[in-house]
């Protein structure tokens, strides 16, 4: 890959595909300046077969004949001089993909007919697929679009459309309106039977939903949510949506959840679409967090841009903090901070304890090492990084920072010293002090709390690891927010600690009955609490359960967890730990609560005390359902018509571990109702209640209903409802009919984007890792092709991370020396190191656990 030398300052493309053929012709003008005296001038280019180029300057216009092309580059010989302009013209041909980037076909059935709709993605390197160009963040430029299309289609793209005309009975010229300078990789535009509904703002902003096959009809939702977010983040960043328009499509064939292309975002169909009647309440928080994620990229990503790779998560960090605060303020009934830390703050800590994680700010050179960075790390660690430091500054402080930030840099491009430097105008801390050992290296600060006779906490931190052979070295700045309670009297205070050992006065000798070190669980780190505070804490909320915030209740239960795969913490603690929430009444502490217990579940899964185990648990959450219910009441999948969506929530997240621990009373009710689903009847079951009740047949296993099932998930028009099809179809307790679906992901029957999420969840069934590990191995060569080389393909090979033998962690090495995967390096090895930890974890607990159960 040769170094790019010179500086693109606008783009003028025009692009007529050939969907008969897969390919398409394109013509680029080029303007450009040289930054230093020159004798080629180079362009990112991939696959792209170069006709003719032209140099156009202001008194000649010459034919370069003198060029060629690599795997990665167009280089033309032609000597230019420092400081000077020109216009390359550029006519060449290109491919149509299938593998989801570049320029792509995606397909679909209408009323029994194959449709087309070509979709672009180019994040992150893949525009060079499409045109010559400098396919790097830091090059912005303008662009100029035109799209010539048969005359029955429509096309939209960044910008609005401002000319269109007809240039022969079967072919139309689509024109867009200039865009601002932008990054290449946010260049978008989609052509095909599209249709719309759109609402206008009172800023005169144009917001459209766009999808195929008429399923618009299901935008309403998506739409009224824009409308919010757009007056939230203008009044929050204090600038105004910069583009006339914002356009949403849905994606019939999309990798990733969505992409933040400015001014026309796509989606999934899930992640857009949202039937009212139909769609569960997950299914709506989950289509508004990611508009909101992708719409925080309009100001925070796209106006302003990071300089280069390595500093991604100035991105997806930020969105997805953004993303969350916004949804937070328009649907407050959601709890979504209390979901936060269960969707973000507790994946980012899962694989930031990995020895082989990687900084937030990591250096990357080329696209295999980019593509491995869109991962937790990059998303949830610094989602989780922003919340601690908007929490420690204040919201205000931090606003006005941020408000800087954008103003200051609008339309260029940052690195991190930039933000941090915006965000210290206003406050009395140097941001980036405090944050760049966050940032600049992996890992997060483990702080054992001890109380003295002179009434001071003493803090002891070190790096927190899964490995108790690593020597932890620790040099964390940590704000730490804490607090001491008696009834209602709360004082609070903030501090931060640097040294390896700290010591803080107890804040009151008059608040003792609850003392919390990380407030609104905000703070990224780990906690563990002396004994006699944590009973002291466990009893509170025994005998009150709202006495401690949703937020603290679920980072005590969290720490605990990760403390106990760390053999930090006893079985026997753990398990009594657990008998402090039984009458938790916060869905998404529920769902931890019982994502904790399954990941143990397949841990002991293979060993002698497993059936001990399973008796513990059905028993356990038996008791509380019955508790709950009332041992009378007749157990039932519906809901009462007074119940909020947060019982509803809760009731459906037991009912499925209920269904998992084998339950035979509600697993016979769920086959009884879905019986009559299957006829037809699918009023029968509430959107809340779907997909647990799916998995209660999946988890009973019979092969009748597997077939059932399937019929289902390939005669269904709706994405939702495949994916609720094939994730329950994932998790039956059936061999044969796992071993059936594995055989489909070769096929069409299962889409290109959905093919990681199957194989992951057939690995993360009981019965289905070795399946799942077994059939990779045999069809390495399709599978990776069918995923590529991006973030699908790092999913993929984590699935052997359940092995926990020496002979499989020796077996799964071996395969991958042998088929090295360089665009998925990183994952393969936090795989291999997830191995080795649980052999050392089954080691050190299955004796603990024999005792405690």
């Amino acid at each position: 890959m040769k170094e790019i030398n010179i500086i693109p300052k606008k783009y003028s493309i025009e692009i007529k595909p050939d969907n008969s053929n897969h390919n398409f012709d394109g013509l680029i003008y080029i303007n450009f300046d040289t930054k230093n005296e020159l004798n080629e001038l180079i362009l990112d280019s991939v696959k792209l077969k170069i006709i003719k180029c032209e140099l156009i300057t202001e008194n000649n216009e010459l034919n370069l004949s003198d060029f060629h092309t690599t795997d990665s580059n167009l280089i033309i010989n032609h000597k230019m001089s420092n400081n000077t302009s020109g216009t390359l013209k550029i006519h060449y041909t290109g491919k149509i993909s299938n593998d989801l980037k570049g320029l792509y076909l995606s397909s679909y059935n209408s009323n029994n007919k194959k449709e087309i709709l070509l979709s672009t993605q180019f994040e992150p390197t893949d525009a060079r697929k499409v045109i010559p160009c400098v396919d790097h963040p830091n090059y912005k430029a303008i662009f100029s679009l035109k799209l010539i299309i048969p005359t029955e289609l429509n096309a939209i793209s960044n910008m609005p459309v401002i000319n269109e005309k007809t240039i022969s009975k079967s072919l139309k010229e689509i024109e867009f309106s200039e865009s601002p300078i932008m990054s290449t990789y946010l260049l978008f535009f989609a052509i095909g039977k599209i249709s719309s509904k759109e609402i206008k703002t009172k800023q005169g902003v144009l917001i459209r939903v766009w999808a195929t096959d008429n399923k618009e009809i299901f935008s309403d939702f998506a739409l009224e949510t824009s409308v919010k977010l757009l007056n939230y983040f203008e009044s929050y960043f204090g600038v105004k949506y910069p583009l006339p328009k914002l356009d949403h499509i849905a994606i019939p064939d999309f990798a990733a959840g969505a992409m933040e292309n400015w001014g026309c975002i796509s989606y999934r169909e899930n992640a857009l679409l949202v039937d009212p009647g139909n769609s569960s309440l997950q299914t709506k928080q989950l289509v508004a967090a990611i508009i909101a994620h992708e719409m925080a990229h309009m100001w925070f990503g796209d106006l302003v841009t990071m300089s280069w790779w390595n500093d991604l998560w100035l991105n997806e960090s930020f969105a997805s903090w953004m993303g969350d605060k916004a949804i937070s303020n328009i649907y407050p009934e959601w709890d979504v901070w209390t979901k936060f830390i269960l969707d973000d703050t507790n994946r980012a800590f899962e694989l930031d304890a990995l020895d082989n994680s990687h900084p937030i700010e990591q250096a990357v050179d080329n696209p295999d090492e980019i593509g491995q960075l869109f991962d937790a790390i990059s998303y949830s660690k610094g989602a989780s990084l922003i919340r601690m430091l908007e929490n420690y500054l204040g919201e205000s402080t931090f606003q006005k920072g941020i408000q800087i930030y954008i103003k200051t840099h609008a339309y260029k491009n940052t690195t991190t010293d930039d933000l941090w430097n915006a965000l210290s105008i206003n406050s009395d801390t140097n941001v980036k002090n405090l944050m760049d050992n966050w940032t600049k290296k992996t890992g997060f600060p483990l702080i054992e709390l001890n109380k003295n006779d002179n009434n001071e906490y003493e803090l002891n931190q070190s790096k927190f690891s899964f490995n108790e052979n690593v020597e932890n070295q620790s040099d964390w700045i940590i704000p730490i927010k804490y607090y001491s309670k008696t009834n209602n009297e709360k004082i609070e205070n903030s501090k931060l600690i640097s040294n390896k050992s700290n010591k803080i006065n107890a804040i009151s000798k008059k608040c003792t009955d609850i003392t919390i070190f990380n407030e609104n669980s905000a703070g990224f780190y780990k906690i563990i609490y002396p004994i006699n505070l944590l009973k002291n804490l466990i009893s509170k909320i025994k005998a009150n359960i709202n006495t401690i915030p949703s937020e603290e209740r679920l980072g005590l239960l969290s720490d605990a967890y990760i403390l106990l795969k760390a053999n930090k913490i006893s079985p026997k603690y753990y398990l009594n730990l657990l008998t402090a929430f039984v009458t938790e009444n916060n869905p998404y502490i529920w769902k931890y609560l019982c994502s904790s217990i399954r990941s143990i579940d397949l841990k002991l899964h293979e060993t002698i005390i497993y059936k001990n185990y399973f008796s513990y648990i059905s028993r356990f959450l038996n008791n509380i359902y019955l508790e709950r219910l009332g041992t009378n009441s007749e157990i039932s999948w519906s809901f009462e018509n007074t119940s909020s969506e947060t019982e509803q929530l809760m009731k459906a997240t037991l009912l499925e571990n209920l269904s998992y621990y084998q339950n035979k009373d509600i697993i016979k009710k769920a086959k009884t109702i879905f019986d009559n689903y299957h006829s037809g009847n699918k009023e029968k079951i509430h959107p809340n209640l779907k997909k647990p009740l799916f998995l209660a047949i999946a988890y009973e296993g019979q092969s009748s209903n597997f077939d059932k099932i399937w019929k289902l998930y390939l005669e269904s028009d709706s994405q939702e409802e495949k994916s609720l099809y094939l994730g329950s179809l994932t998790q039956f307790n059936n061999t044969d009919k796992i071993s059936f679906l594995l055989s489909q992901v070769l096929t069409n029957n299962i889409r290109k984007h959905d093919i990681a999420s199957v194989m992951l969840g057939i690995a993360n069934n009981k019965i289905g890792h070795e399946l799942s590990w077994n059939f990779l191995k045999e069809n390495w060569n399709k599978i990776i092709e069918l995923c590529g080389d991006g973030f699908q393909v790092n999913y993929v090979v984590t699935l052997p991370s359940r092995f926990q033998t020496n002979n499989s962690y020796q077996e799964v090495s071996n395969f991958y020396k042998e088929n090295s995967l360089p665009a998925a390096s990183m994952s393969i090895q936090q795989t291999l190191e997830r191995i080795e930890n649980n052999i050392s974890w089954i080691n050190t607990n299955i004796e603990n656990f024999k005792k405690s159960l």
